[in-house]
């Protein structure tokens, strides 16, 4: 997990490396909190506590207006340059590297 949350940080910023830079970007970004919720909670629903996982997936929608699923897969390097009116689905995948901006909808159609 910790592997996926620099890469996340590279992405959203093109500073080296550091704990103390990461929490200070969660605090003044809201598109990096908002994924490392994400993270959290895609964690907690990959270890069977799928209960704090929604908990979780919930204050990020409430704290960002952002709904990303935590059964979402989504790789490396992502960033939320505004995270207002993103939602991401249980089924959806998303690749390297992929930046979203705001007012994005990415899911799955059952048939």
């Amino acid at each position: 997990m910790f592997d996926l949350i620099k890469e996340d940080f590279k992405m959203s910023s093109k500073k080296e490396w550091s704990l103390i830079k990461y929490l200070l970007l969660c605090l003044s970004s809201k598109g990096v909190a908002a994924v490392k919720d994400y993270r959290l909670s895609h964690w907690l629903y990959k270890k069977g506590l799928y209960r704090i996982a929604k908990m979780v997936q919930n204050r990020n929608l409430k704290k960002h207006a952002c709904e990303i699923s935590c059964a979402a897969e989504i790789e490396a390097g992502f960033a939320i340059g505004h995270p207002l009116g993103i939602v991401i689905g249980g089924g959806a995948f998303i690749g390297k590297n992929v930046m979203i901006l705001s007012s994005v909808v990415i899911g799955s159609i059952d048939n």
